[in-house]
């Protein structure tokens, strides 16, 4: 069956080829630095439209020889816009690799392949666009050589032009594009019909930011992506370089105090400095270390500290809780670290411009979930304190029990930047997707039975009653339920019941194990696409805050939230050389710990490289006669 279903593809693909071949190759037009981005968005959506008009699949551009005679142009037109091999990278259009996925996605959001021209166009035209789009992009960073060059294409931000009125107007064969190649009518009225870009929706977004929002795995997956991915996480790419009135965010390479080894085979130093030189170690010092707060790794950990204090105080209070309406020091400390902890969610939630890539990140439903039980728990504690009841200071803590739930699972969530666990993690989202989509089924069916069942044995069962026996039975005690099938109804009840079983223990759930089983074993075979994007997830939630030059652990972010109003009273430079010094008198706890860390990492790499070196030397050929030498390398070469 399988070699079935790979020669048909096989020969899908041929006919594809041979309608291409017979087709004229189109390029890209040359996408200078000085180009608008949203001109440069509109040149490459243009330009795949007229090169691709078939419903081809992701595996059949991949393959090798459509590839050939379709992607492999493309990408040249991008590598070599004007045919010559020493063509410089600084010369492109930083926006390329950003233009490609909003391509993808502006594809991918067109759900109607019916053309206005001809009334008529292929299903899957627009799919097919959307995957080139991702293999050109993946394929262009390969050809990148430079690193700093492919960090800039990936983290490349699109900004809004200061020319609002050359963008606003309908761009055209006549518009200021003049290089722009020539296109069907048919693939040109397909652009247009798709109301060309919606660039509101990706200003202030990366490259990177635009790919994990919008799913693109396969791209996430790429060598260069994904280094620039662990990069981010390791703090060994950055955004900000200091912390000072003047810094300025761009994405650079840091330098981590590991200098370049020098040849001094002949020193008999024996300091293990003696291999690194000192300017490199310069250089490192006139970064700032609070800088390296903002580095994701970094963040995440202390994040996890805050949730290890945060879970401690909340067992202490469960633990410590009495019948007194008095409010002890533990209950102040924990309520600190919750308006903390709330603070920076709704912080992350607001700069995410929409809650649709704040819940990219998988645990942003935990901490929703988290916040909404605290302040039920806050409301009703205060009512009760300042009522003197009793029974709402009960509930209230009843309620705060409940954030174990979520407090816990939050709390090893550092766990997930593991393979195993960053791939679990996404399967159990997406069997609980699919779980709450099959539930709608079940509920109508059940609905439907229990309305025939309470009617039925109304004088014997209670309505609650009933529901609960029927769930018992839906969960696998069919005895409970053939046993009260006959005091239900003697004629229906155990006909009935018979079905209600089979219905549901054997039909639905047997259908429900398939589907899910199907589906895991699906994300499974992507077990590698799906933890990278997972991880891309969490660098990207860590990547929320770095619009803020200062950014404040919780709770320490209480006091910049205190500062605030004082941004009536002070000019925007004055605001922020304060918050820099609060910051600074603050956190620097953080900070030593973030230097010797470094210091020691920094120590552990060159006595690595200094044990590597003693034993190259030890390895080397002893002195021996110049010409037996000679002698015998002569003859080891003619042999």
């Amino acid at each position: 069956m399988d070699f079935e279903l790979d020669l048909q593809s096989d020969l899908e693909i041929s006919e594809f080829e041979t309608g291409f071949n017979s087709g004229k190759q189109v390029g890209f037009p040359a996408l200078p630095e000085d180009m608008d981005f949203e001109d440069v968005v509109y040149a490459i959506e243009l330009t795949l439209a007229s090169a691709i008009d078939a419903p081809y699949s992701y595996k059949q551009l991949s393959a090798s020889s459509l590839s050939a005679g379709l992607i492999r142009p493309l990408v040249r037109s991008l590598v070599e816009p004007k045919g010559g091999v020493d063509y410089r990278f600084e010369m492109q259009h930083r926006g390329i690799v950003a233009g490609l996925i909003i391509a993808r996605c502006d594809f991918l959001s067109n759900t109607s392949d019916i053309d206005m021209a001809t009334g008529y166009m292929e299903k899957g035209i627009s799919d097919a666009r959307a995957y080139a789009a991702e293999i050109i992009a993946t394929r262009f960073l390969y050809h990148v050589p430079i690193d700093s060059d492919r960090i800039e294409f990936i983290t490349y931000e699109c900004k809004p032009e200061k020319n609002d009125n050359a963008t606003t107007q309908p761009s055209s064969e006549s518009s200021p594009l003049l290089n722009m190649p020539r296109v069907s009518p048919e693939s040109q009225q397909d652009v247009y019909r798709k109301g060309l870009i919606n660039m509101d929706y990706y200003y202030n977004f990366s490259a990177l930011q635009i790919a994990v929002i919008s799913e693109a795995k396969r791209f996430l997956c790429s060598g260069p992506v994904e280094s620039v991915l662990n990069r981010l996480w390791n703090g060994k790419i950055v955004f900000w370089d200091g912390i000072s009135r003047e810094a300025t965010k761009s994405a650079h390479i840091y330098p981590l105090g590991t200098a370049r080894r020098i040849n001094n085979s002949n020193s008999t130093e024996p300091n293990l400095f003696c291999f690194w030189k000192k300017n490199d170690a310069l250089e490192s010092k006139n970064h700032d270390i609070y800088a390296r707060l903002r580095v994701p790794k970094y963040r995440s950990f202390f994040i996890m500290i805050n949730y290890a204090i945060l879970l401690g105080l909340f067992y202490l209070l469960l633990f410590t809780e009495s019948d007194d309406l008095g409010i002890t020091m533990i209950e102040v400390l924990l309520h600190v670290w919750f308006a903390g902890f709330a603070t920076d969610e709704f912080m992350q939630a607001r700069e995410a411009v929409s809650l649709g890539h704040y819940t990219i990140d998988y645990w942003s439903v935990f901490d929703i979930t988290i916040v909404l039980i605290y302040l039920v728990f806050f409301c009703l504690r205060t009512y009760s304190y300042l009522r003197n009841d009793y029974i709402l200071n009960s509930l209230s803590f009843d309620i705060l029990s409940l954030e174990a739930l979520l407090l816990v699972p939050r709390f090893f969530s550092f766990l997930s930047i593991f393979p195993y666990f960053g791939t679990i993690l996404p399967c159990l989202k997406e069997l609980t997707k699919e779980f709450v989509k099959f539930l709608t089924l079940i509920i109508i069916i059940y609905l439907g039975f229990f309305t025939t069942f309470s009617f039925l044995g109304r004088d014997v069962f209670t309505i609650s009653k009933m529901f609960w026996m029927l769930v018992e039975v839906f969960f696998g005690a069919a005895s409970s339920g053939f046993a009260a099938a006959p005091q239900i109804s003697e004629e229906f009840g155990p006909v009935l019941m018979l079905i209600f079983v089979t219905l549901t223990n054997i039909l639905l759930i047997t259908v429900l194990v398939s589907i899910l089983s199907q589906r895991f074993s699906v994300m499974m075979l992507n077990a590698r696409e799906e933890y990278v994007m997972f991880f891309a997830a969490t660098v990207l939630e860590s990547m929320t805050t770095v619009e803020r030059l200062t950014y404040f652990y919780p709770p320490l972010n209480l006091i910049g939230l205190v500062m605030r109003p004082l941004r009536l009273i002070l000019d925007h430079n004055q605001y922020r050389q304060l918050r820099i010094l609060v910051l600074k008198l603050t956190h620097w706890p953080f900070a030593v710990g973030v230097y010797i860390y470094e210091s020691l990492q920094t120590l552990h790499h060159q006595n690595r490289q200094h044990k590597l070196n003693l034993r190259r030397n030890s390895r080397s050929i002893p002195n021996l006669p110049s010409t037996t030498v000679s002698s015998n390398r002569r003859k080891r070469y003619v042999f």
